[in-house]
């Protein structure tokens, strides 16, 4: 499968002799590994990832005439994500970028409950970004704020794992590292509350603005007067 369609193709193999394996000298040359060329990986998992899969599926389809099945996008995303993570915790580039980009640091993280073949398990998520600093605003104006009073992010670094709290907080730890992130007051840390989630904050980042996310802090108000109202 290609960027152009499916391509049948003909071509010879040589044998090595003293160990009696086949191989297909000019596939490495002309890029072709298993049943995609990279070009059709690169759409495939592009799409894969922005879209659910079925959907991803029907827009293949659709605009750019490739029959793919949402399974065949799924395995591709698999085996492309390991390549994709390696590369962004070893590329300089990935590094020089995020300490170049100006900004005060924003850290954000949560968890959430996802189904896994061995059950349901927490998923954590960990966004790590730069942001000039912007206008203040109350939280009714939050959702609709222009970019003057909300900057754009100028770069971001983000990370999930199914992990436990101690294998996640080494993995911030990494990050912490490669980023450069000392002990300062100038990290904002977002988050919903979550005891886990302070403790790894002032482990790694030390004295940070911790701030609670208002819709959690609004729900929390409003069990206690609920609770209160009995």
């Amino acid at each position: 499968m290609s960027t152009l369609g499916k391509i049948a193709l003909e071509r010879r193999y040589d044998e090595c002799l003293p160990c009696r394996l086949p191989e297909f000298v000019a596939d490495t040359i002309l890029g072709i590994e298993g049943r995609c060329s990279v070009g059709f990986r690169r759409i495939a998992v592009y799409a894969g990832v922005e879209k659910s899969c079925r959907v991803a599926s029907d827009m293949l389809k659709e605009l750019c005439g490739l029959p793919v099945s949402p399974n065949t996008l799924r395995d591709l995303c698999h085996e492309e994500a390991p390549k994709m993570e390696q590369w962004i915790e070893r590329s300089p580039e990935v590094q020089q970028e995020f300490i170049n980009a100006p900004g005060n640091v924003e850290v954000t993280m949560d968890g959430t409950c996802v189904n896994t073949t061995e059950g349901a398990r927490e998923v954590k998520v960990c966004i790590t970004s730069k942001r000039k600093r912007g206008q203040g605003v109350l939280p009714e104006r939050w959702g609709n704020r222009t970019k003057q009073e909300l900057p754009d992010i100028e770069t971001c670094i983000a990370f999930a794992a199914v992990e436990e709290c101690g294998e996640f907080q080494q993995r911030i730890n990494f990050w912490r590292r490669r980023l450069c992130l000392g002990s300062t007051s100038d990290i904002s840390v977002l988050g919903d509350g979550a005891v886990w989630l302070w403790n790894i904050s002032r482990d790694e980042f030390g004295k940070t603005r911790e701030c609670l996310d208002v819709y959690h802090g609004l729900k929390q108000v409003s069990n206690t007067g609920k609770e209160r109202s009995r």
